[in-house]
């Protein structure tokens, strides 16, 4: 849902008739917001470890190596790739707006 309102708040900045900034200006902004994404999808993973496994002494070296840190290429991926699909559904979904020629 967050992606959601970053994209309509870039597609307000960027609006169609700007042509191809339109087009560009999301998958732009897809490498920070994934990146983001990545880390607090990281964190949550570090959280929900320390939280199963507690803080004692056997168990630090488990909650060392959090939930979802071995496949950090493959979720930061994976959270670019989401991004540019909500901005993509985004774009085809968008009406196009007349512009004001009295301005």
């Amino acid at each position: 849902m967050l992606a959601w309102v970053i994209v309509q708040a870039i597609s307000r900045r960027f609006p169609l008739d700007l042509g191809s900034a339109a087009a560009v200006m999301p998958f732009v902004a897809a490498l920070p917001v994934g990146t983001a994404a990545f880390q607090l999808l990281v964190l949550c993973g570090a959280m929900i470890e320390a939280f199963r496994l507690g803080n004692g002494h056997v168990s630090s070296y488990r909650s060392s190596k959090p939930l979802l840190s071995q496949q950090k290429l493959a979720l930061w991926i994976a959270t670019v790739l989401v991004f540019v699909a909500i901005a993509a559904i985004h774009h085809v979904t968008r009406t196009r707006e007349p512009r004001d020629l009295t301005v």
